[in-house]
């Protein structure tokens, strides 16, 4: 922690080649009262190469810097626009030194810019993405991906899988725990009273009453039941939506 007691927030660069080192280095510069609270994961000369792409100045930050890259080497080893071997190598390490100050108490939350999942996977990450990698990581159990707009706020059952195996990994079980996760997340982080979510379905016309596929039927509205059991009328839960139909704001005028 702080000596302020904030909240000690960590960023990881993600891929050297790609457009994270100047996301970062452009959020730092447009937010430099918060970089006191900030520990940057990362080649400097990396998040320099950021700013200067960017045409920003960055303010003073701590950067935990594994040498990996420097000034004079990293526009060769790892070239913008163009993953390398390097490159992959890089962006794993910021992930794993990011993780052990977590583990070590000395973080308390991880923001992560983009990675190459292919060069990521070719430099030992193990896993598809951010999302499976820190719930392993951080004996984190379950986990859901979502994404936090102003009006709009969308939790993934599924992540980084084949279209082709959706189905078959869509349970009663895991549908109701993403739900269950959207509910707390949308009561004690985002201060949301009497949490409205849409429970979208899989097919086409939410499978029309079976006439389109069943999973509505068999998996999606049992597992509905489950969540509001759970929840015990800590949030409101709907569906199966119709997929397409539910993101029209006149449709559905839910919280998630």
């Amino acid at each position: 922690m702080t000596a302020n007691n904030e909240s000690r927030i960590a960023i990881t660069l993600g891929d050297p080649s790609g457009i994270g080192p100047e996301i970062v280095a452009m959020t730092l510069a447009a937010q430099p009262a918060m970089c006191g609270r900030v520990m940057v994961f990362g080649d400097r000369a990396a998040l320099s190469r950021g700013a200067a792409c960017a045409g920003v100045k960055l303010p003073d930050i701590d950067v935990c810097d594994p040498a990996l890259l420097s000034v004079a080497t990293i526009d060769s080893e790892a070239p913008l626009g163009q993953p390398t071997p390097a490159g992959a190598r890089a962006q794993v390490s910021y992930l794993r030194h990011a993780i052990d100050h977590i583990r070590a108490g000395a973080i308390d939350a991880l923001c992560t810019a983009p990675i190459s999942k292919t060069q990521a996977e070719a430099g030992g990450l193990g896993y598809p993405g951010h999302t499976d990698f820190l719930a392993h990581e951080l004996w984190a159990d379950p986990v859901a991906m979502m994404f936090v707009g102003p009006s709009l706020k969308v939790a993934l059952a599924t992540v980084h899988i084949p279209l082709s195996e959706v189905a078959a990994r869509l349970t009663v079980d895991r549908i109701a725990d993403v739900v269950a996760l959207v509910a707390r997340f949308l009561a004690h982080q985002l201060g949301v009273a009497d949490p409205r979510i849409g429970v979208l379905g899989l097919n086409p016309h939410a499978g029309e009453s079976g006439l389109l596929g069943k999973d509505e039927i068999e998996v999606i509205a049992p597992a509905i039941a489950v969540a509001r059991a759970r929840l015990g009328g800590a949030a409101h839960v709907v569906g199966p939506l119709v997929p397409d139909a539910a993101f029209r704001d006149a449709r559905w005028q839910g919280d998630a």
